[in-house]
């Protein structure tokens, strides 16, 4: 063999593992619960690598919970051994944000409980409470002010990426997507209460959406106008609970 031949060889085999590493793995829950009142969320975890995407939507006012809850905190549990947030490059976040606002980017942290009596492995908070939170456009009730806020829109969640709100970052580590479950902490609850609503371990509160969810009065419209497209069309139909890829 050629020494080009085996320099080839070697390039071609290196890019082979590369690629095998890097493959992606990916989970979504759609899940509603909480253990003070109830909430729904859409969040899609997708690990490439060391690189990480995490996608939410909130549903708050479907299947009858309360619309105005707004999400401050995501939080992820079981992901295996020395698996950290990277403080480079940046994370970044982005998404839909509510008419006239400029929310602030959450912060990432490692080993943090941010509520339901759970320590986890890694968490995105908002940098301040309720501002800067993720809301449902659902929500009729958001103060203004200081507060600004992120929104995904008062439908099912879509197959455009543009409206779900998004958050990337790198980690250490080998990522154990299997066996992860997931913490949403919404605030801005009847009567200013916060939930956590919990898919995984002792603390468990949050349940795969009924198949048959119920929109508020205000989605009736939307849906009605055809603004729902086809990504939720697909969300109707039945799923397998904590789909993984």
């Amino acid at each position: 063999m050629t020494k080009l031949g085996a320099r080839s060889l070697a390039a071609f085999a290196a890019l082979s593992l590369g690629a095998a590493t890097a493959q992606a793995q990916s989970r979504t829950w759609n899940v509603c619960g909480g253990n003070a009142f109830n909430t729904c969320a859409s969040v899609a975890l997708t690990v490439t690598g060391q690189n990480v995407q995490v996608r939410i939507w909130n549903l708050s006012g479907f299947n009858g919970t309360f619309a105005n809850t707004v999400f401050t905190g995501v939080g992820f549990e079981g992901i295996g051994n020395n698996v950290d947030v990277l403080s480079s490059p940046t994370p970044t976040m982005s998404g839909p944000v509510r008419p006239g606002d400029t929310p602030a980017i959450w912060q990432l942290r490692n080993d943090k409980q941010i509520g339901g009596g759970v320590n986890l492995d890694i968490v995105s908070t908002t940098p301040n409470g309720i501002k800067n939170g993720i809301a449902s456009g659902c929500n009729t009730g958001l103060p203004t002010g200081n507060h600004e806020y992120w929104m995904t829109p008062c439908t099912l969640p879509t197959a455009n990426p543009a409206q779900w709100i998004t958050i990337n970052f790198t980690i250490s580590g080998s990522w154990d997507v299997a066996n992860t479950y997931l913490l949403v902490k919404g605030q801005g609850g009847p009567n200013g209460a916060s939930t956590e609503c919990i898919t995984g371990g002792s603390h468990q509160n949050c349940s795969d959406i009924p198949n048959n969810v119920v929109p508020e009065p205000v989605t009736i419209v939307l849906l009605g106008s055809g603004l729902m497209g086809m990504g939720g069309l697909g969300f109707l139909r039945r799923r397998k609970k904590d789909e993984i890829v």
